[in-house]
């Protein structure tokens, strides 16, 4: 973690106390976006299903002045149903229903569906939908 801390740019700070992921049981850091509300979650790779297409599917994208990996949006939707089912908290399925509000028209439905299809969060997902 120390080396993480090391390679961040100003304005970034990691908290000190990883969490567990309990979806697909990996770890967890939180880095700080200083002066702002934001958050970015570290997450490690597990052997999950998902876990390993999502990965597979993420985007290089510049932020801060520097390149990063981060997930698509149907990723991001998938996996907070799938916490938000699991977890039972109402933060997550927020998170899901305002991708899908904002990227609607503009989202692989068939890709999302089958991964909730896979999970059991379809339900859940219509709800969001309507």
């Amino acid at each position: 973690m120390d080396r993480l801390a090391a390679a961040l740019v100003p304005g970034l700070r990691i908290q000190p106390q990883t969490s567990f992921e309990t979806v697909t049981g990996t770890i967890r850091h939180v880095i700080e976006v200083l002066d702002s509300p934001f958050i970015i979650g570290l997450f490690g790779t597990s052997d999950d299903a998902h876990d390993q297409a999502r990965m597979a599917r993420r985007q290089r994208v510049r932020l801060l002045d520097q390149h990063t990996w981060v997930l698509t949006a149907e990723d991001v939707v998938v996996t907070k149903l799938r916490w938000g089912q699991h977890a039972n908290r109402s933060k997550d399925l927020d998170d899901a229903r305002n991708v899908l509000a904002v990227r609607e028209g503009d989202l692989d439905m068939e890709y999302i569906r089958r991964w909730c299809s896979a999970h059991h969060t379809t339900a859940i997902l219509d709800r969001l939908l309507t």
